[in-house]
């Protein structure tokens, strides 16, 4: 079974590390990791996650990376559920843990635009 082990540090100068990390196991695992080229508008990437009828549905963890700058929307490029920033190589990541979603609903596509050609990376751990 696919397992998402989530790793959580603070390095501070002065003072001691903390970190620590746990884990989550699913059923099913999704894999993005492909290269949009630059210029690209509202670049559709096929997802399926988050059933409809609770706020995460069968989302356990999700983490997204770009190399560069871009925006995110989700299900439609016209009038999206959401729109999130990813800022070059933070990754941003959802899971069991964390109160705020990331993402409400049924999510089955992904519209991307980036200025600069783009290495998008994501790992999407279902139940």
């Amino acid at each position: 079974m696919p397992t998402h082990t989530i790793t959580i540090g603070v390095v501070s100068s002065g003072s001691s590390p903390i970190s620590g990390s746990y884990s989550q196991v699913g059923t099913a695992e999704a894999s993005i990791d492909t290269t949009l080229p630059a210029a690209s508008t509202n670049t559709l990437v096929a997802v399926n996650y988050g059933a409809a009828g609770t706020a995460t549905g069968n989302l356990l963890s999700i983490q997204i990376k770009a190399s560069q700058n871009c925006t995110l929307k989700t299900n439609s490029s016209g009038s999206p559920t959401q729109t999130i920033t990813l800022s070059a190589n933070i990754p941003r990541q959802w899971d069991f843990t964390n109160p705020s979603l990331l993402f409400s609903g049924a999510v089955t596509a992904w519209y991307i635009t980036c200025t600069n050609a783009t290495r998008l990376q994501a790992l999407i751990l279902t139940a």
